[in-house]
């Protein structure tokens, strides 16, 4: 590990991002919606980019270049010495869902926070085709169809729109990135709340 990263602490470059559905009709939301926020966006990335139609990660040539499994079977990095007994690392997104355990009303706007990790950023426009091909196979046991209305960021306190379904042309994430560095000792007592990770 350099040593300028040692007294600095390790770089974590991550998004945010605000996506907007409209559902068409009544959804039920369970309790953890976030499984089902999760499992129908992994079903509909998986489907949205995977060339040979076969959908069997472990036995495809193309793994090692293919987005799906990097989101969602995530390998470790190659030579890493902290996770190098795991099969796979956490995965570069993550999503926060509404309140689960209601229904969602038809035509009333439901906003997911989305954060995106790394070089995941890059794929941003992969997440929206995603997300948009979510809202049209429909969510929950019912499969209630959303429209994906618009994801957006902020950049300099001003909101800017990554896509909009008026014209359906997803824009780049990478404006939008922001670094950190993650400190490798433990926070002292003496710091303010707001410098501890």
């Amino acid at each position: 590990m350099p040593e300028d990263t040692l007294k600095t602490g390790l770089p974590l470059t991550y998004g945010q991002f605000t996506v907007g559905f409209l559902p068409e009709v009544p959804l039920a939301l369970p309790s953890y919606a976030g499984s089902m926020f999760r499992g129908a966006f992994g079903r509909a990335l998986q489907e949205a980019v995977c060339v040979t139609r076969t959908y069997d990660c472990p036995d495809c040539l193309l793994r090692e270049r293919c987005l799906y499994p990097y989101v969602f079977e995530t390998p470790p990095p190659a030579g890493a010495r902290v996770m190098r007994k795991y099969t796979a690392a956490p995965h570069p997104f993550v999503f926060e869902v509404p309140e689960g355990g209601r229904i969602a009303p038809a035509a009333e706007p439901l906003v997911l926070g989305l954060t995106l990790f790394g070089k995941a950023l890059g794929h941003i426009p992969h997440f929206i085709f995603a997300l948009e091909r979510l809202g049209r196979r429909g969510l929950g046991g019912r499969r209630a169809r959303c429209s994906l209305s618009y994801v957006e960021s902020r950049l300099e306190g001003r909101g800017w729109r990554l896509y909009d379904a008026a014209d359906r042309t997803p824009r780049s994430g990478e404006p939008f990135a922001r670094s950190i560095a993650l400190p490798l000792s433990p926070a002292s007592a003496e710091e303010a709340p707001d410098e501890r990770l």
